[in-house]
């Protein structure tokens, strides 16, 4: 009977892009083994696109989490499924978020070998995740990791762009939302930022985000006056990596389409106001970190400051 690994997945979508690069050591040390990630279904879209899992179990849910109600309502959909679980009989379980619900979920599983992600100050996600993978299989040697796009999906986005008359080299992409208020810069900044990209670089601008963001980049739209794409629910993740993947800069708050930027090595302007840039700042080496001191509100950073990192990127490329 095949080893079975259990990995446990409850975050964002920008953690789970993060730990990607350690999930893939994993199936490196246990190429035979039988490999389950347990996730929930706003992740399902990524993970079903790569190539490191036998299996993937989702819990369904209404939503990523924005409260502490949707919180608790994630983890009774998580417990739902605790008897499938169970009866799998699992070797080997893996916790990458590290909190105390995993701990007891994974211990009412049955599951006797347990490791959880275990978290040191100002030490970013990937070291942490690095002394997961030792403590797991004894190796610490993580390679770099693509996140692979789907030949379908990547013909789809280059449609979209020809559709819109975008050069597929002349466009900056920004996700300009985040499920948590403190990620936010305010969308007034974003509208002047996308002013000055469009008429300083001669950049078309195309905003990304899902469907239900629709409303607050559509006020941001309404106020630049210059002309924008807006791709937010007209494409899905996949197609958005795609459209970054083509891009000559990419801005945005800390959020899943700025981990996607760094991983491709995109000219990246990651902004961070309440969440530690030293723990969650993007993969890549062609990003900008632009941050408040102690952390203040996001909004304490000038439009000036993002452009500034904008121009040192586009003059270094």
């Amino acid at each position: 009977m095949a080893y079975k690994i259990l990995i446990v997945r409850n975050d964002g979508i920008g953690d789970f892009i993060l730990s990607l690069p350690a999930m893939q050591a994993l199936r490196d040390n246990f190429p035979d083994a039988r490999i389950i990630l347990f996730t929930a279904s706003w992740q399902e879209e990524l993970a079903r696109n790569l190539k490191l899992f036998d299996e993937i179990i989702i819990w369904r849910t209404k939503n990523y989490l924005t409260s502490p109600q949707l919180i608790k309502y994630q983890y009774c959909r998580m417990f739902k499924l605790l008897p499938l679980i169970r009866h799998r009989r699992f070797n080997l379980g893996i916790d990458f978020k590290g909190n105390l619900v995993n701990y007891i979920f994974m211990r009412l599983a049955g599951i006797r070998l347990r490791f959880a992600l275990r978290v040191k100050k100002n030490t970013h996600r990937l070291e942490a995740f690095r002394r997961l993978v030792k403590e797991a299989t004894g190796s610490d040697v993580i390679r770099e990791f693509t996140l692979p796009i789907p030949e379908q999906k990547r013909k789809e986005a280059e449609e979209f762009l020809v559709q819109e008359g975008i050069p597929q080299d002349r466009f900056c992409v920004i996700h300009p939302v985040a499920r948590w208020k403190g990620k936010r810069w305010p969308k007034e900044n974003f509208a002047q930022l996308s002013r000055l990209i469009a008429a300083e670089f001669g950049l078309k601008i195309i905003f990304v985000g899902a469907k239900e963001d629709l409303s607050q980049i559509n006020a941001i739209r309404d106020t630049i006056k210059t002309e924008t794409i807006i791709a937010a629910g007209r494409l899905d993740l996949l197609h958005s990596a795609a459209i970054i993947k083509k891009a000559s800069l990419f801005v945005g708050n800390d959020a899943g389409p700025m981990h996607i930027a760094g991983m491709f090595n995109i000219p990246t302007v990651g902004l961070f106001g309440q969440t530690d840039h030293n723990i969650f700042a993007p993969l890549g080496i062609r990003t900008k970190i632009i941050s408040t001191p102690n952390k203040l509100p996001i909004d304490k950073i000038t439009v000036d400051e993002v452009f500034q990192a904008c121009r040192g990127l586009l003059d270094a490329r």
